[in-house]
């Protein structure tokens, strides 16, 4: 058992050093859109639970006749104003619900309006070089 965990640690040593000693020619940056494209992705996620489980992992009734619920709405665009200037925007909302016969919690929240431009600046030494501006505000 310990020449297979010792043979396994060394595996991944190995394969880290191997993998992140590569990286010197990476570069991170921002990727812009081409003028006039759009990306948009729209999410809708919906949980309802009245089960549980108790200690034993055994299914079961939540007390007093409870529910649970979880509405999650999201939607993600990215917009070429140019070839070099994208436009981002995400929208989050979230409504969560919690009730039984003796009380009701609920909340919701908009959680993030996000506008951001990335931008392409020219070339630096070979390499792109890139802004990337962010304003986040809550509601």
């Amino acid at each position: 058992m310990q020449k297979i965990c010792k043979l396994t640690v060394l595996i991944f040593v190995f394969t880290f050093i191997s993998l992140f000693s590569a990286t010197g020619t990476c570069y991170a940056g921002a990727w812009t859109m081409k003028q006039g494209k759009l990306y948009d992705r729209f999410g809708i996620n919906y949980y309802f639970a009245n089960e549980e489980f108790d200690n034993d992992g055994d299914r079961r009734d939540f007390s007093a006749d409870g529910e649970f619920k979880d509405f999650h709405l999201n939607n993600y665009i990215e917009f070429g104003i140019t070839d070099s200037i994208t436009l981002i925007n995400s929208i989050y909302y979230k409504s969560i619900e919690k009730e039984d016969d003796n009380v009701k919690q609920e909340t919701w929240v908009l959680v993030t309006l996000m506008w951001e431009q990335n931008s392409k600046l020219p070339r630096a030494h070979g390499y792109p070089v890139y802004t990337d501006t962010r304003q986040n505000s809550r509601l």
